[in-house]
């Protein structure tokens, strides 16, 4: 029998300016000076980098956790005050079919996600809650309805390719999907973190390049492309690849 599920609400705290910087930047330079819905903003492409010019490649998967103080930015408010809080740029984004997004049956992008599937993931479920009398020791089953709510994504997971040049001798991270994670509690009570579904992060791009994190109140806003690119996050690391040669052609697909 399948197990009933229930979703966790976490309470945040109102978004503040996600800040810092990482050891290796990703290659090209990154949108400025975009507001959400107004200004068209295109982000920096990325520098070509020849098949034959990698020496070495692996892969990598990393979770962004907005309760970490330096990911502060990745969390949902309902304050209007933001301009773009992520999850909700990126489900409006797949509800108007902007962006596809893939199942999350596997990070492969080998399945597209219907718009039924997508909607029927927000609906209300209902989940079989048992407790105990104290005087009988009776064990209840009572039905509780939990609607979904933005704020059970706290959770981002990323799939990275890192390049070795061996004509600049430089590493270049390149992003290849994103996956928003959403807390999942089990009939047991276990808490899991699910992808919702999967985009390939190319694709995605342009999105993030219109869409800013907050408003600054002039010129310069920091758009959700400035995040990624200039890796203005804290992750970790949750698997790795072993390092390979590059027989593949390296961005025209989504493997």
């Amino acid at each position: 029998m399948k197990k009933a599920r229930r979703y966790i609400l976490l309470p945040v705290a109102a978004m503040l300016l996600c800040s810092g910087s990482s050891l290796f930047a990703q290659t090209g330079a990154a949108s400025t000076n975009g507001s959400h819905g107004t200004d068209i903003n295109h982000p920096g492409p990325w520098k070509p980098i020849m098949e034959k010019d990698i020496l070495w490649k692996k892969r990598v998967w990393r979770e962004i956790d907005a309760n970490e103080a330096r990911n502060m930015c990745f969390r949902y408010s309902e304050d209007p005050s933001y301009s773009a809080r992520l999850i909700q740029v990126l489900m409006e984004a797949v509800e108007n079919r902007v962006i596809t997004a893939y199942d999350p049956v596997d990070d492969r992008f080998t399945k597209q996600m219907t718009h039924e599937e997508f909607m029927a993931m927000q609906e209300p479920r209902t989940i079989k809650e048992k407790t105990i009398n104290a005087e009988t020791g009776e064990i209840i089953s009572n039905d509780v309805v939990m609607p979904f709510e933005k704020g059970m994504v706290y959770k981002y997971r990323l799939k990275e390719d890192w390049l070795f040049d061996k004509t600049t001798n430089k590493m270049t991270i390149r992003i290849v999907g994103l996956a928003p994670l959403m807390a999942v509690v089990s009939d047991s009570g276990t808490v899991s973190m699910e992808p919702m579904f999967w985009l390939f992060y190319p694709d995605l791009r342009n999105l993030l390049a219109r869409s800013n994190v907050y408003f600054t109140g002039g010129s310069g806003n920091l758009t959700w492309d400035d995040v990624f690119e200039k890796r203005m996050f804290s992750s970790h690391v949750i698997k790795i690849s072993a390092p390979k040669k590059e027989q593949g052609v390296i961005w025209n697909g989504k493997q």
